[in-house]
Order: structure tokens, then C-alpha cells, then sequence
């Protein structure tokens, strides 16, 4: 083969490798931030249901 040719395709394969790693964070970035968002929402779930279950309890108290 043509040593140019050689030539021609590193850049090719880097660009490609570079590219394949780019969008392997960007998955993994997404999916980081996800969890986050989730987390937030359970914790918000369980001070809710926490206060629920106070009101419940002091109303408990006073009937």
C-alpha cells in the first residue's frame, strides 16, 4: 500500500476514536446528572411524606 494512504487514515481513526470517546462521557455525563435529579426527587419525597405523617400525628393529638 501507498505509504500516503497510511497517512490519509491515521487522522481518520483518531478522529473516530475521539469521537466514539466523546460520546461514551456524554452518555455517562447524562446519566450522572439523571441519578442527581432522581435523588433529589426521592428526598423531596421523603420530606413530604414526613410532614404528612407529623400533620397526621398532632391532629391525632388534638382529636
Amino acid at each position: 500500500m501507498d505509504p500516503k494512504l497510511y497517512m490519509a487514515i491515521g487522522p481518520i481513526i483518531a478522529a473516530i476514536i475521539g469521537a466514539v470517546v466523546t460520546l461514551a462521557s456524554l452518555i455517562i455525563s447524562k446519566e450522572s446528572k439523571l441519578s442527581e435529579f432522581r435523588q433529589a426527587w426521592i428526598d423531596s419525597l421523603r420530606q413530604e411524606i414526613a410532614d404528612l405523617l407529623s400533620n397526621i400525628l398532632h391532629i391525632k393529638k388534638l382529636v
